[in-house]
């Protein structure tokens, strides 16, 4: 008995830390286009020293929060701490991956030709 909730504290030490590190590394730069909060987490909105970015300035970007990002991870300068999200709708990211959606699928192959069916035409 013991044994088994062992087994079930680390399977579920193991998915939580995956569930936690859902970031998607990303590279260049985020420029913001207006003063946006720039927060310590999403869902929460923490946000220490009431950080915002500044229309214009440049900031490294770091991550998006999924493949097709919400927000970004980026690096605010004399922020404590300086790793701080920002919705993505703040600015556009330059000089990097604005994006890590996955590539479009390849494209079908040609339409070849069907065999006929066989049909059952009895009599109606």
């Amino acid at each position: 008995m013991r044994i088994w909730a062992i087994w079930g504290a680390v399977f579920v030490a193991f998915a939580g830390a995956s569930a936690a590190r859902a970031d998607v590394k990303m590279t260049g730069s985020f420029v913001a286009d207006a003063a946006c909060p720039a927060t310590q987490a999403i869902k929460s909105g923490k946000n220490p020293g009431n950080v915002s970015t500044a229309a214009g300035q440049s900031y490294d970007l770091l991550a998006g929060n999924k493949d097709a990002p919400t927000h970004y991870l980026i690096r605010v300068p004399g922020a404590d701490p300086e790793r701080r999200w920002v919705k993505i709708s703040c600015g556009r990211v330059s000089g990097g991956s604005a994006s890590t959606m996955p590539a479009a699928p390849a494209p079908a192959e040609p339409n070849k030709p069907s065999r006929p069916e066989s049909r059952n035409m009895s009599s109606r």
